[in-house]
């Protein structure tokens, strides 16, 4: 492995690195701020609880940013004037910090990260219980994950990419039937439906990908398998059905959001120290 590695990757994968010149586009971060601002304006007056006769007309969990729609001009003339009073603030201030500044990296570690990155040999992937990042070469990534995983034929099915793009659209004309039937019966509502049907719309073609991250601290260390959804029909599909089923959690008394709220839990029953 090349030299310096640990160093580099010892500062984990949520790093931030400060380069030695700003790299954003002013223009865009000041148009995607003022199209967020305009949107969550437009919602405040749009809550989940108003009913326009056809269910909810606005459901926060179920959005799919659509960028070819612009929203409405805000009215509100305190928001715009802070809108514009930000713009000129932030421009002033970018031309004023406009220069280079020593980055977080050493000239080492920058020399090391480029060369990683323009390396097709090795790749560097996530460490299992959150370990940190973790160099292989790819030939050997590659061969763990057919011998470990894909290459079991009692849970992974070998597909040609036609029958994928089979099995993809037969997946798509069953969404649309249900789409069609419970549309048809009322039993969605006007947001949901478009939620929907733009989900479908804005994942037609994509696959769920495989990769894996590595069990670093096992030995002999493993690979554990992950099956990417995000970008696809079942993902946003299974965000609608998570929905709903979030509606049950009052009546589930076994419920626990997370580990925190197990230990208040036992602290308010004083089998922790407070």
């Amino acid at each position: 492995m090349p030299l310096g590695v640990k160093s580099l990757l010892g500062l984990g994968l949520k790093y931030c690195v400060r380069t030695p010149r700003p790299t954003n586009n002013i223009k865009f971060t000041i148009d995607c701020l003022t199209r967020n601002l305009r949107l969550m304006w437009y919602f405040k007056y749009h809550s989940p609880d108003e009913d326009d006769g056809d269910g909810p007309s606005y459901i926060p969990g179920l959005y799919i940013p659509n960028r070819d729609c612009d929203p409405p001009e805000c009215d509100d003339q305190a928001l715009k004037k802070g809108i514009t009073k930000f713009k000129v603030e932030l421009q002033t201030t970018r031309k004023k910090y406009d220069r280079s500044t020593p980055s977080n990296l050493t000239p080492r570690q920058w020399k090391l990260a480029s060369t990683l990155k323009n390396d097709d040999n090795l790749i560097c992937i996530e460490g299992d219980k959150n370990v940190g990042g973790c160099l292989l070469r790819r030939n050997v990534y590659n061969y763990r994950g057919i011998k470990d995983h894909l290459g079991d034929t009692t849970v992974y099915k070998p597909l040609t990419k036609k029958e994928a793009t089979q099995h993809l659209h037969i997946l798509q004309y069953k969404y649309d039937i249900f789409l069609s039937k419970w549309k048809g019966k009322r039993q969605l509502s006007k947001t949901e439906w478009i939620y929907l049907r733009r989900a479908k719309k804005t994942t037609t073609h994509n696959f769920v990908i495989f990769r894996m991250s590595l069990k670093a601290y096992t030995n002999p260390w493993k690979m554990r398998p992950i099956v990417c959804c995000v970008g696809t029909v079942m993902n946003n599909l299974s965000c609608w059905l998570d929905h709903w089923l979030q509606k049950l959690r009052p009546f589930i008394l076994s419920y626990l959001k997370d580990g925190n709220q197990l230990l208040t839990i036992f602290k308010s029953l004083g089998l922790l120290p407070p």
